[in-house]
């Protein structure tokens, strides 16, 4: 089975992903402070990753998945982190929006951008 990393290691508030349906994904999206970029500690807080179709982007998700909260390299208790298994991504293909969401003091948005899926042209041996 195949296995996709991604390290969303950028500052923005937003990052493209890519990777062919069926595939077992692992991300990371470290997270930091706007204005001063040091490491926003989530000691505490819940997160949750969300897909929808960015042609019903109002809608309810496709794929929804708790995200855990894991250390950097320093320690830092900074990173979300989530993995889409093989079955939660086989029958997806197109475009969608994702949506982290973090709480903890207060709800925040922290992460939005889009994934495209590539349509598995071999779905039957994933299954």
């Amino acid at each position: 089975m195949a296995t996709t990393s991604c390290n969303c290691s950028s500052t923005s508030a937003t990052a493209d992903l890519e990777f062919v349906g069926g595939t077992a994904v692992s991300i990371n999206f470290p997270t930091f402070f706007g204005e001063t970029g040091e490491p926003l500690d989530l000691t505490g807080y819940t997160a949750n990753f969300s897909l929808v179709k960015d042609t019903n982007w109002r809608g309810t998700p496709v794929l929804s998945k708790a995200m855990t909260i894991v250390p950097n390299d320093n320690g830092d208790m900074n990173s979300l982190y989530v993995e889409l298994s093989s079955s939660d991504t086989i029958d997806l293909a197109g475009r969608y929006i994702y949506q982290i969401a973090v709480n903890g003091n207060s709800p925040d948005v922290p992460h939005q951008g889009v994934v495209h899926i590539i349509n598995n042209i071999n779905k039957d041996f994933f299954r």
